[in-house]
């Protein structure tokens, strides 16, 4: 029985630490600090190891968050500094130098940032959530896939001219001689060719067409996205509307002005505050140079109107392009279009979380 519990509790620990590193992103920090006291750097070595940790999440800040996002993180880095150890945890001591002389202790880590925990603090100071339901706003959720279904590609068309041009000269000699003379003539005849030529080339023709599945994929991963931060979301053909705006951006790359107000008109009348709005590109596969499989990018552009009198923009992005990879072109393109949606969704939210928006 005893044996039986002790596996249990060493399974347990394998998945708890398999968990946390689930969940776990890798970042370098480094610390230099003085000391003072012949033992001072026994003592002050726990303050230089926590000082290398706020500059691992420092680095990894820097390194991964957006704009927007990094804006939220300098509202709630005091309490995220002071929670420092439940964030950041030291995977290894990539050096650690005593400097007796000066006084300098340096230590390099190895560090793991819990992804999760730091994202839900930064949301939980500054963020849009803890929402009651009669205060979730509601927001429609508009998604339009496309992919190249045919590229008609035109060739150079050359336009060639050649200039002939013909010159006559004549001569005439007189010699004479006692009572008569003898007149003799000549001609010559010269020419020249001048060649010259341009060429003009059309641009490539693309037809585009829909993608089964591929609208359904990312509003689910949208819609995933601003649930969590309290939106009461459901997709925008729920509404009394047509398919005249997917069928004009399949078609082309642009939305006429006379479409947008059709969807502004659309959520403004059944008093829908915002109206997100995103379109995404499905490009031909390709090959990772580095894994060797299958790898599809999405372009995606999203927009979160707010509606009350007017809609007025809230946050953009795009265009920005997310690639992904598979074991086949199928499976590429729907990773792809997975983590086009997740992404797009997120950036769209930490602009709102640095607007305040509630």
């Amino acid at each position: 029985m005893n044996k039986l519990i002790i596996y249990i509790v060493f399974l347990s620990l394998i998945f708890l630490n398999f968990t946390m590193t689930l969940y776990a992103a890798e970042s370098k920090g480094v610390a230099k600090i003085t000391y003072t006291g012949w033992d001072g750097h026994k003592k002050q070595m726990p303050e230089a190891i926590k000082a290398a940790k706020i500059d691992a999440l420092d680095r990894y800040v820097n390194e991964n968050f957006s704009k927007s996002r990094f804006k939220d993180y300098m509202q709630a880095q005091r309490s995220i500094i002071s929670n420092i150890d439940g964030l950041v945890s030291v995977d290894h001591v990539l050096q650690e130098n005593v400097d007796k002389k000066k006084k300098i202790i340096t230590v390099v880590i190895r560090a793991n940032i819990n992804e999760n925990k730091l994202n839900f603090l930064i949301d939980d100071i500054v963020g849009i959530t803890n929402a009651t339901d009669s205060e979730k706003s509601e927001m429609a959720i508009y998604v339009i896939a496309r992919k190249a279904s045919e590229l008609k590609m035109f060739k150079p068309r050359e336009f060639n001219k050649t200039v002939t041009e013909e010159n006559s000269d004549s001569s005439e000699t007189v010699s004479a001689s006692g009572s008569s003379a003898t007149a003799a003539s000549s001609n010559e005849t010269s020419s020249s060719t001048t060649t010259g030529g341009s060429s003009s080339q059309k641009s490539d023709k693309v037809t585009y067409g829909p993608i089964d599945g591929a609208n359904d994929d990312i509003f689910a991963n949208m819609s995933k996205v601003f649930s969590e931060y309290d939106f009461d979301v459901f997709e925008f053909i729920e509404l009394d509307v047509d398919d005249r705006v997917s069928e004009s951006y399949i078609k082309g790359d642009n939305i006429s002005s006379k479409n947008k107000k059709y969807m502004w008109n659309a959520v403004k009348e059944e008093d829908v505050p915002y109206l997100v709005f995103s379109t995404a590109t499905i490009d031909a596969k390709g090959i990772d140079s580095v894994s060797g499989s299958i790898a599809v990018g999405v372009t995606v552009n999203g927009i979160i109107y707010y509606c009350k009198k007017r809609c007025k923009v809230q946050a953009s992005v795009g265009p920005v392009q997310y690639h992904a990879t598979g074991q086949s072109e199928l499976e590429a393109q729907r990773n792809s279009i997975l983590l086009a949606g997740t992404k797009a969704a997120q950036e769209l939210i930490d602009q709102l979380n640095a607007k305040g928006v509630q």
